[in-house]
């Protein structure tokens, strides 16, 4: 299992913050997969970042049992 913590409008559009997925491939993998789960927001999960165990990761990370991945969307600000 690895664990998704969700941020932002991701974790309003969800209505939870975090959940827990039977899962092992890549980060665009994991991308992919959410983008079917989730069609609402296949758009939005283009632009969102990854980062696996507290560090950014690109689509090619390998991602393994046990990892926390955080879903970090974009800010921006004034």
């Amino acid at each position: 299992m690895v664990r998704l913590l969700y941020f932002s409008y991701l974790k309003e559009r969800l209505k939870k913050a975090e959940e827990e997925l039977p899962f092992t491939g890549t980060v665009g993998e994991l991308r992919k997969l959410l983008k079917e789960k989730y069609p609402q927001l296949a758009d939005e999960l283009e632009r969102v970042r990854f980062a696996v165990n507290d560090e950014y990761a690109k689509d090619d990370e390998p991602i393994k049992d046990g990892d926390k991945i955080a879903l970090i969307p974009p800010v921006s600000g004034g």
